[in-house]
């Protein structure tokens, strides 16, 4: 793979990237004969796997940078909330049956 071919891979903005929009660069540099025809598809699929990875790591950084948040201001989840919920629900109702 080319130097060239690597640097696109780096710094095309692969997080927004779509299958058109990859097509249409690499079909605009096979045009100008920087990447051949028969590596045209392949190119395209290298970009879309490598921003479909770039897309996931993203994620998972912001995921757990929001769940370090979350332990440092001690926040709760929905599923905390849910739960406290539902164990008010039943003390209400073990209360009212004593009643």
């Amino acid at each position: 793979m080319g130097i060239f071919k690597k640097s696109l891979l780096f710094g095309v903005g692969l997080l927004t990237l779509t299958r058109e929009k990859a097509e249409k660069v690499v079909h605009d540099m096979v045009d100008r004969g920087e990447v051949g025809a028969e590596e045209a598809k392949t190119f395209v699929n290298e970009l879309m796997e490598k921003g479909e990875q770039e897309k996931a790591a993203v994620q998972e950084t912001i995921k757990k940078e929001v769940e370090d948040l979350r332990k440092k201001f001690g926040l709760i989840t929905r599923a905390d909330l849910e739960a406290l919920e539902e164990r008010i629900r039943a003390l209400e109702s073990k209360l009212n049956d004593e009643k």
